[in-house]
């Protein structure tokens, strides 16, 4: 029971700065496209990926890894978001940057958990 508080609080913190970030961000680059919400997903697959890397490699322990993954970047990154964001774009008749943003979001933050995964791996 303690875990899933821990998980709910640190989810609360991931969602805050997500939404904090998403402002920031969007603020800076415009809201053509959903700049914040891609960067905020790529950067949490990069993160992910250096804490499995990490706990499968190194010595974090699995609870960190609970912690960290489910709370803290399960609130910090968002498919929800994003996927309603890409609908909006085919809703304004927008469909290559619709397609652009799903498959470069996709794309690019696999491409991020990897890179996550090997710096994960190599750190101690």
């Amino acid at each position: 029971m303690i875990m899933a508080i821990e998980v709910a609080l640190l989810g609360g913190v991931g969602a805050a700065l997500r939404y904090l970030a998403d402002l920031g961000i969007s603020s800076r680059l415009g809201r053509s496209l959903p700049w914040g919400t891609m960067l905020v997903n790529i950067t949490g697959s990069g993160l992910a990926g250096v804490v499995v890397g990490a706990t499968t490699y190194q010595t974090v322990s699995p609870t960190s890894a609970t912690l960290l993954l489910v709370g803290f970047l399960g609130g910090f990154t968002t498919a929800s978001t994003i996927a309603f964001e890409v609908v909006r774009l085919f809703e304004q008749r927008r469909p290559a940057s619709a397609v652009g943003v799903c498959v470069g979001t996709l794309a690019t933050a696999v491409a991020a958990g990897v890179a996550g995964l090997a710096i994960g791996a190599a750190a101690v």
